[in-house]
């Protein structure tokens, strides 16, 4: 796709997390996990959105605190594992 469809992807995913509390987004690599991240975080804020991803080292991963129950947060974009 284009540049031009890819930011409007990211200006309306941007608008529906911020209508929600808690927003999932699930792609199926990591590169499109870190993607969208990188992006999003231009829009909404460096701290405001994360990946998670199966390549993330235990020391990354545990940097995190376990994002999911240890801390209020509003993105997360996990990475579907294929089988």
């Amino acid at each position: 796709m284009s540049n031009e469809v890819w930011e409007e992807i990211y200006r309306r995913l941007a608008e529906l997390i911020e209508a929600h509390r808690t927003t999932l987004v699930f792609v199926n690599t990591r590169r499109m996990a870190e993607r969208v991240t990188h992006h999003l975080s231009e829009l909404l804020g460096a701290d405001a959105v994360t990946s998670h991803h199966g390549s993330l080292s235990a020391k990354a991963a545990s940097g995190r605190g376990g994002p999911i129950k240890a801390r209020d947060l509003k993105r997360l974009w996990p990475r579907l594992r294929s089988s």
